[in-house]
């Protein structure tokens, strides 16, 4: 029984190595992107303004907590709390960047 079950796996294995042709239809590739409606008019105008303030919070966000870091250089228990507020800077800017990534998916191009 063994040896048959060896066979059939084997036998499996092999046909996921066949090349097979594969049929590649055409599709409709019309865009439904180009119809300006009021919501991808305000979210382009939205994305617009939050998206540089956005980038400069995070950057100051990092700048000072680099030089919390600096100032509590011997101070361990300190510095493991900024380092701490570091990652949740990093998380923050996760959540922004999906929350424009799943914006830019419902809206079109116009929040991108």
């Amino acid at each position: 029984m063994n040896k048959l079950s060896k066979i059939m796996a084997s036998a499996t294995a092999f046909m996921y190595l066949l090349a097979t042709n594969v049929n590649a239809t055409a599709f409709d590739t019309t865009d439904f992107s180009t119809e300006n409606t009021a919501a991808d008019t305000i979210m382009g105008k939205i994305a617009g303004f939050v998206k540089p303030i956005a980038a400069i919070l995070i950057f100051g966000s990092v700048l000072m907590i680099g030089f919390e870091i600096i100032m509590k250089r011997n101070k361990a228990d300190d510095r493991m709390n900024s380092m701490t507020s570091l990652m949740w800077v990093g998380i923050g800017t996760l959540v922004i960047a999906f929350a424009a990534l799943i914006a830019s998916f419902i809206f079109g191009s116009a929040a991108a």
